[in-house]
C-alpha cells in the first residue's frame, strides 16, 4: 500500500480544505455586522444591504469543496481506493472554474481583481491535490484494499 502518498494526498486534501475555512471565516464579521446592526433607512431613500453576500457567497461556493475534502480526509483513516472520488471532484471543479475566469481574463483583458489570487490560493492547491491523488490511484494497491 502506498502509505507515503497516502499521507501526502490526505495532508494536502486537509490543507485545502482549512484554506477553505479560513477564507470563508474571513468572512464572518461583515455576516455578523449584517445581522447585529441593520441598516436604517429613510423612506424617501432606496435601501440596498449587501453586506451578508460575500459571506453566504463564500459559503455557498467554498462550502460543497470543503465538505469533500474533509470527508476524504476522513474516510482515508483506512487506506481504501474509492474516497478519491472526492478530492478528484472538487479539484476538477475548482480547476474548471479558475481555468474559466482566466481565459476571460486573457479574451476581456478585464478581470475581477482576485485573478492572481485565484490562480495561487485555488489553482495551484487543486492541481497538486489532483496530481498526489491521481499518483496514489495509480500505485498498486494491496488486494484487501477496496
Amino acid at each position: 500500500m502506498p502509505s507515503k502518498l497516502l499521507r501526502a494526498a490526505r495532508i494536502a486534501v486537509l490543507l485545502q480544505a482549512a484554506a477553505f475555512l479560513v477564507v470563508i471565516g474571513l468572512t464572518i464579521p461583515s455576516y455578523v455586522d449584517y445581522v447585529l446592526h441593520p441598516l436604517s433607512c429613510t423612506a424617501d431613500l432606496g435601501c440596498l444591504d449587501l453586506r451578508d453576500v460575500e459571506s453566504l457567497g463564500s459559503v455557498f461556493f467554498l462550502g460543497p469543496p470543503t465538505v469533500l475534502f474533509l470527508a476524504a480526509y476522513w474516510l482515508w483513516r483506512r487506506p481504501r481506493r474509492w474516497p478519491a472520488v472526492l478530492p478528484i471532484l472538487a479539484d476538477v471543479a475548482i480547476i474548471w472554474v479558475v481555468v474559466i475566469d482566466v481565459v476571460d481574463y486573457a479574451k476581456s483583458g478585464s478581470a475581477h481583481p482576485g485573478i492572481a489570487a485565484q490562480i495561487l490560493m485555488a489553482l495551484m492547491p487543486a492541481v497538486v491535490s489532483l496530481a498526489l491523488v491521481l499518483a496514489l490511484l495509480r500505485r498498486p494497491w494491496s488486494n484487501s484494499v477496496g
